[in-house]
């Protein structure tokens, strides 16, 4: 496991790929923290990036590109000590809870919870301040190695999401002196700076959105030092505007990131940049003011994160144990349990936490994120339990007590998962979401007529509420619909459908034939009789 990668050597497992990097030669320029972050988020990578630096070792879990936990063994970043040395815990309290640990291998969160010491918000404040402060703690290695693992990142540790920006310029700031900023980032007072055209802005803070929008066509070191005269805080946005490849700067070599090889990552084609003497003969006036972004990049305080983390208290207590639970203790039912028993409960969960109804009832961002991770896991429970071939092997890990990945359950369960979660979307009318959730499905078992009938449902509904009556639906509407008859000519569902659409245009024959054909292939569906009763009579 080492820095930058002149070569590189896969290992293959059941459900991910291992990317590890060796030493480059002395020739390769070293691919620092920031740029590697930049380049994972580009790729939107997900898995874990593994840092080692001498017995110092921390696993970053990425989720499409973004930080979303960090895990590492040092005392001091536990959540007892993070806790204690943020004052909100007494010595006492964190001994008592260490003893608790010990008798019931249970995580300090839940113990604080049963202590009475803190809340289920109060944990989950907590430990998104601990994910952050590991976050920012990994800029503190200077010479270590890495490793990549591609593998889904479980519910369980979606604990933070953070914009690419905020990960790069609060790392820097926090772990960076000046020397250190300049070993890596070798600017001087003649070092020229160019803003390419063809680059998405970010959201930054207001003093880094001053300084970018600065650099504009080709600026100086020294003309940037009359705008921010503290040149450690200077270079550490510069550094930082540069690690996200929003500028550019003479003299400055990019690290490569080909040899990560991962899908979509490529190499930037150089930009001309306007020599020392080009960019002084600019116009030497001061940047126009801009509105002050909404974020700032400096590291949030324990007080600020229980301030505005609002988190509602019987959603953050399941979320807190979901990770721990197996199928049957999330769901509340015994092993016995199947059929129609395993559904209830099912909806029951559905119901408690309101996970049909999300955006509605949830107000914050991040109870909405948590209750779609508890969506998530509760219908992956739900639809492997109802599945024969799939609870027998999810049985048999349990007896095991091995750990069983996501990418172990069959993918024909993992496509009804999806379609489950269309179902809830269609009958919240998220008509969206469900025809996102319906094309997953499609994507993962591309053979099963009903994904692509539900898809045809909800392109249907969606169309019908901004349609109006008096005009045609688009033919777009059937194509699903089309393609779930070719895969089964005799899917009656789909044959009533499309009745219902030719209806709706009024192309009352063609309405007509499919009813006929839908009961040709169901004789007992009772819709299909009453519309082809209905079109015959008005037809005579």
């Amino acid at each position: 496991m080492a820095n930058a990668c002149p070569s590189l050597a896969h290992l293959t497992g059941k459900d991910c790929i291992c990317y590890v990097f060796p030493m480059p030669d002395q020739h390769e320029i070293k691919l620092y923290l920031p740029y590697l972050f930049d380049a994972l988020h580009r790729a939107r990578f997900a898995g874990t990036l593994k840092l080692q630096e001498g017995q110092i070792e921390r696993v970053v879990f990425l989720h499409e590109g973004q930080p979303v936990q960090v895990q590492s063994r040092l005392q001091e970043e536990t959540l007892g000590r993070v806790l204690l040395d943020e004052k909100k815990i007494t010595p006492e309290q964190y001994q008592e809870m260490l003893q608790r640990i010990i008798q019931t291998r249970r995580p300090a969160g839940e113990i604080l919870i049963a202590m009475g010491v803190m809340g289920p918000q109060d944990v989950f404040a907590a430990l998104e301040f601990q994910a952050r402060k590991r976050l920012n703690n990994c800029f503190k290695m200077k010479d270590f190695g890495f490793s990549l693992e591609a593998k889904p990142v479980p519910p369980e540790h979606l604990i933070v999401h953070l914009n690419i920006a905020e990960v790069i310029f609060s790392g820097i700031r926090v772990a960076y002196s000046l020397d250190r900023l300049l070993s890596e980032f070798p600017v001087d007072e003649d070092t020229v700076f160019m803003a390419p055209q063809d680059r998405t802005l970010p959201p930054l803070g207001p003093k880094d959105e001053r300084v970018y929008r600065a650099v504009k066509s080709g600026t100086a070191l020294s003309r940037l030092m009359k705008l921010q005269p503290d040149i450690k805080a200077l270079v550490t946005t510069l550094y930082a505007l540069h690690a996200l490849r929003l500028i550019e700067a003479s003299g400055i070599a990019r690290p490569s990131v080909r040899d990560l090889e991962l899908p979509g990552l490529e190499d930037d084609a150089p930009v001309t940049i306007p020599s020392a003497e080009q960019a002084a003969a600019g116009p030497d006036s001061e940047p126009p003011a801009v509105e002050p972004a909404a974020e700032d990049f400096s590291a949030p305080t324990l007080v600020d994160m229980e301030r505005f983390l609002k988190v509602n208290p019987l959603l953050a207590e399941k979320c807190l144990v979901m990770g721990r639970e197996d199928h049957f203790a999330l769901l509340g039912v015994s092993r016995q349990e199947r059929g129609q028993g395993l559904r209830a409960a099912y909806f029951r969960l559905l119901r408690t936490y309101h996970l049909q109804d999300i955006d509605r009832y949830y107000q914050t961002i991040k109870e909405r994120e948590m209750a779609h991770q508890l969506l998530d896991r509760a219908t992956l429970a739900y639809r492997e339990l109802d599945d024969a071939q799939s609870r027998e092997a999810y049985l048999a890990s349990l007896a095991s007590r091995t750990a069983r990945s996501e990418a172990a359950v069959p993918v024909r369960v993992r496509a009804d998962v999806e379609a489950q979660k269309g179902e809830l979307f269609l009958a919240a009318k998220r008509f969206d979401a469900a025809i996102d959730a319906f094309q997953q499905a499609i994507a993962m078992y591309p053979e099963d007529p009903g994904y692509h009938y539900r898809l045809g449902l909800g392109l249907y509904h969606r169309e019908s509420a901004a349609v109006p009556a008096d005009q045609p639906l688009p033919e777009s509407v059937i194509e699903p619909l089309l393609k779930a008859l070719t895969i089964d000519p005799r899917f009656s569902p789909a044959h009533l459908q499309l009745g219902y659409f030719f209806k709706r245009n009024r192309a009352f024959d063609r309405a007509l034939a499919h009813f006929r054909k839908a009961l040709e292939c169901d004789p007992t569906c009772k819709p299909a009789q009453s519309e082809s009763r209905y079109l015959e009579k008005e037809k005579s």
